[in-house]
């Protein structure tokens, strides 16, 4: 006796419950859907156009029983090579990733990742199921990792070359003020000088160490700047002390103009280290009796601090790596002065901590003006 058809509201109701909970699964924002016979023609498809990339993907909108390939924007053979399908209706599950553009105008992309599974009905293949979904935010991080080691990789060449080369120089020269003293224990007037070598070894080795500590420190997410209003223009004035020595060798002239009341909302050692970069370089890339002129200008809800030299200048290409913490582009001072090529980077990081802008004119055979941008703070 045949089963008789239950057509009772309570069955019907518990139907269409069931087609309700199927089609909001099938029209989950995390995959575009479609299925082919195994005709390659269509069968289903799910709210394609709530995902994004799928404008670009689809040339004509999908319908049931057309062949997929035709509907499918040729760009992309990943998804309209009838290979992948043949693939998928030889039993193979598999999955393939693409770059689709999105607005050209716009110029954005988007990273999607296919998945295809044969559809099996008592054990017979009768279609595919293609399942598209949005990977670009990972493939973004895994851009992201791939640059931080890249990153990593680079200090750890600073640190094997540059850090190595003043270590090398200590040692040296601790060898040769030992093997002096055992052949003139007699004799100490040259002592002096290879004492000072080291020293000057020491004091580049360290330099480089603070620098690649501090930029670490800075670059760190979880770094916080504390703050407090500070006066720039005293902050300035130390710096200038600080140069004292640097200035009288190379005989130059040095000039504050500025309020005496420059009030900013930062950290006062942080913006010291700002302007102890930014005059050191001055100093190192001016010509002997010459000048550098250090000035603060009021830009109504700003203030302007400006450090200009007279010296050597930049090349445009150097101007576009100068805040390259990772430059091979690295200028010596007119005495043959050295840096570690991370003082800029520093500073730029600084600046953007105090929510400030800094600006660089240079010409070659000039010399060099720096402009920073600051918030004015009430006191």
């Amino acid at each position: 006796m045949d089963k008789k058809e239950d057509n009772s509201p309570e069955s019907l109701n518990s139907i269409i419950e069931e087609n309700i909970f199927f089609k909001s699964v099938l029209n989950s924002e995390s995959f575009a859907i479609w299925s082919i016979d195994r005709k390659c023609k269509v069968k289903f498809f799910n709210d394609l156009y709530q995902h994004p990339f799928m404008k670009s993907i689809l040339s004509n909108p999908l319908q049931q029983g057309e062949d997929i390939i035709e509907l499918l924007n040729d760009r992309y053979p990943i998804i309209n090579d009838i290979a992948n399908y043949q693939r998928a209706l030889n039993g193979k599950k598999f999955n393939l990733e693409a770059e689709i553009k999105g607005n050209v105008l716009q110029g954005s992309y988007f990273w999607v990742e296919f998945s295809f599974q044969p559809i099996l009905h008592e054990e017979t293949i009768i279609g595919v199921l293609v399942m598209a979904q949005d990977i670009t935010a990972r493939k973004r991080y895994e851009r992201q990792l791939l640059e931080e080691n890249i990153t990593k990789e680079n200090i750890l060449g600073i640190v094997a070359h540059d850090l190595r080369t003043p270590i090398n120089n200590i040692q040296g020269f601790s060898n040769l003020i030992e093997e002096w003293i055992r052949e003139h224990p007699e004799q100490s007037e040259d002592l002096q000088k290879y004492l000072f070598y080291i020293l000057k070894s020491c004091e580049q080795a360290n330099e480089l160490i603070a620098d690649l500590l501090e930029i670490n420190t800075l670059e760190s997410e979880s770094y916080e700047l504390e703050t407090e209003p500070i006066n720039l223009y005293t902050i300035l004035q130390e710096a200038i002390q600080k140069c004292h020595f640097t200035i009288q060798d190379k005989q130059l002239s040095i000039n504050l103009q500025a309020p005496k009341e420059v009030f900013i909302e930062g950290n006062a050692s942080k913006m010291a280290r700002v302007f102890d970069n930014l005059l050191s370089n001055a100093i190192k890339f001016s010509y002997e009796a010459n000048k550098v002129e250090v000035s603060v200008h009021d830009r109504i809800n700003l203030w302007e601090a400006v450090i200009r030299d007279y010296g050597t200048g930049m090349s445009p290409k150097a101007q576009l790596k100068l805040f390259d913490k990772f430059s091979s582009i690295r200028q010596q001072g007119t005495k043959g002065e050295k840096s570690t090529g991370l003082g800029m980077a520093i500073v730029k990081q600084i600046i953007a901590l105090h929510q400030g802008h800094i600006e660089v004119e240079s010409e070659e055979g000039k010399g060099t003006s720096v402009h920073l941008f600051f918030r004015k703070k009430a006191h």
